[in-house]
């Protein structure tokens, strides 16, 4: 999301473009997952809830970076 702070890594499940009437239970943020697919004909994330508990337990509560830069340039 361009011009966004702030953005979380969290649970999640559908991931469409809200832009194009789809649902989503991110707008921004990151979904992490065990792999991807499709449900209800949508983007999705499954086994979030896990692999956001994995994350955490690998992190061990040390502080951390992320930089994400645009691919498509």
């Amino acid at each position: 999301m361009p011009g966004r702070v702030g953005i979380l890594i969290h649970p999640g499940t559908l991931a469409g473009d809200r832009l194009q009437g789809m649902l989503s239970d991110s707008w921004g943020c990151i979904l992490l997952g065990s792999h991807t697919g499709t449900y209800q004909g949508q983007p999705a994330v499954f086994a979030s809830r896990r692999a956001v508990r994995e994350f955490h337990d690998f992190m061990q509560k040390q502080p951390a970076t992320l930089t994400i830069e645009d691919t498509d340039a």
